[in-house]
């Protein structure tokens, strides 16, 4: 049997990454980059895999400069 994840929220991302901003606009520029994955559970609501974000802080890559708008 498969057991189910807990996804995130992008402001669950945002905390975990130290983000400031309370837009989405970096987690956007995460995803555009191919850093971090989306969930997308319909057009409104997107969540994201607690792994994956877990491997963008170990690997570093979240402290790589990124505009926040």
């Amino acid at each position: 049997m498969r057991t189910q994840t807990h996804l995130l929220t992008g402001d669950e991302v945002r905390q975990m990454l130290g983000l400031r901003t309370q837009t989405n606009h970096t987690l956007r520029l995460l995803e555009k980059r191919g850093l971090l994955h989306p969930i997308r559970l319909n057009a409104r609501v997107v969540r994201y895999d607690p792994e994956d974000v877990q491997r963008l802080i170990d690997t570093g890559r979240s402290t790589t400069p990124i505009v926040e708008g």
